[in-house]
């Protein structure tokens, strides 16, 4: 099978380039003159029958430029602030923003797309090979995660592949009452929360908008306390100027100097931090939290999971990963001290929601917990605090249910006096 003019013209181009060892970061002007020229030479051999016409010779002198200079078909996606995430399957190019999957307009192919992703890895030391075919890799100046896949193990070729784009931003409580993610009460005992310094897991699926919601809880803690955020990637703004933001990194080409997350929660704990803050906890670097939940200090992480005491299971799991010697009963026990309250959050599902809808990411449950596990059985007590009974859409209500009253106590002393933490959860206010 022919390949498509595109690739043709593509090669054509490159060998030029090379012929003249153009650098494409810096001569994009020449360029395009080259592209022009191909495209031209392309027309003369179309005039006469050898191959097919172009529909749009222009735009495809702008295709080529763009190939060679940016990321081909991807240029206009990865610099838009609306994209979330390019889903790549072989000639497929699906773009994700605002909860949307939307197809990319300008047509690609295989080739091209796996020229993409080999031009997003070379700034970095990974390699998408046969003998790496597996890589995740921080590209874009560290805005992006790569994650691919290649031959063998999709086949004998081609590409699979997600590219997930960081907005790091500063958002604040009141922001996200606004977009209608919590209520004002809510807010305000999320406040109360930050500035006792508790421990607090966030909960939900993917894209259902657990780092924006943390990154919300982080604007309430007091700029004089001292902040780690841990992070495979950076997501979660930095709310005060008195901590740092640590990031893994990925081994090198021999498998050599990799930084996991584990890594960095045990290198923090040896840091004096007032609050330790996780982004999404996947794995064994849970079994870390425990200690740090019962070390005084305040915590907050993000996991997948379907409800909040599905993410209290989440953590169990990863922690039990850790090692042989990881006890279920002691890791359950840690937990039910060290985390206070879960919040979850859940989003629309894009295929139900008409375009120009309005696309929802909202808390559906808040759960305190107890400070202990039930009798006779591994399971975690809990509290619900707020609920949507209705699901996403409806009212975010307190449940008229109070967490334990350690912690009753613990946020009251914060509260003016005569002020109690029941008022705060009805919408009264904290003052």
């Amino acid at each position: 099978m022919a390949s498509p003019p595109i690739e043709r013209l593509w090669e054509a181009l490159r060998d030029d380039v090379a012929d003249e060892r153009l650098d494409p970061a810096t001569e994009p002007k020449r360029i395009a003159e080259l592209a022009t020229q191909v495209v031209v030479r392309y027309g003369q051999e179309a005039a006469v029958g050898a191959v097919r016409p172009l529909s749009d010779p222009a735009g495809m002198v702008q295709r080529l430029v763009r190939l060679v200079c940016e990321y081909g078909p991807l240029t206009e996606a990865l610099a838009s602030p609306a994209t979330e995430e390019v889903l790549i399957e072989d000639d497929r190019v699906l773009v994700v923003g605002e909860g949307r999957l939307r197809g990319l307009l300008e047509p690609t192919t295989a080739a091209i797309n796996r020229h993409v992703v080999d031009k997003l890895l070379a700034e970095t030391p990974v390699r998408l090979d046969p003998t790496t075919p597996l890589i995740q890799a921080q590209v874009l100046d560290g805005r992006a995660r790569l994650t691919a896949a290649g031959p063998p193990v999709i086949g004998p070729s081609g590409v699979s592949a997600s590219l997930r784009l960081y907005k790091r931003r500063r958002v604040v409580l009141d922001d996200i009452v606004g977009w209608g993610t919590i209520t004002p009460a809510l807010a305000d005992f999320a406040r109360l929360l930050m500035e006792a310094l508790c421990s607090v897991v966030i909960s939900g699926a993917p894209a259902a908008g657990k780092t924006t919601l943390f990154s919300a809880l982080l604007s309430g803690i007091r700029e004089n306390r001292c902040v780690r955020v841990v992070e495979e990637y950076p997501e979660l703004y930095l709310p005060t100027p008195y901590g740092r933001c640590y990031h893994c990194r990925s081994a090198d080409s021999d498998g050599r100097g990799a930084v996991s997350l584990r890594d960095l929660v045990k290198f923090v704990l040896g840091m004096r931090a007032d609050f330790i803050a996780v982004g999404e906890v996947r794995s064994d670097e849970s079994w870390e939290l425990t200690r740090a939940m019962n070390a005084g200090t305040g915590c907050g992480v993000t996991v997948h999971a379907n409800s909040a005491e599905d993410g209290l299971e989440a953590l169990v799991s990863t922690a039990l990963g850790a090692g042989a010697n990881v006890n279920e009963h002691h890791v359950r026990t840690t937990l039910a001290k060290g985390v206070d309250v879960v919040v979850h959050v859940e989003r629309d599902d894009p295929n139900q929601v008409a375009e120009g809808d309005a696309y929802r990411r909202q808390v559906t449950e808040v759960r305190a917990l107890m400070p202990q596990i039930e009798r006779g059985e591994q399971k975690f007590s809990t509290v619900l605090l707020f609920e949507r009974a209705g699901g996403l859409g409806s009212p975010l209500v307190w449940t008229g249910l109070l967490p334990p009253t350690s912690l009753v106590d613990r946020l009251e002393q914060l509260l003016p006096q005569g002020r109690m933490l029941k008022h705060v959860l009805a919408g009264e206010g904290l003052r």
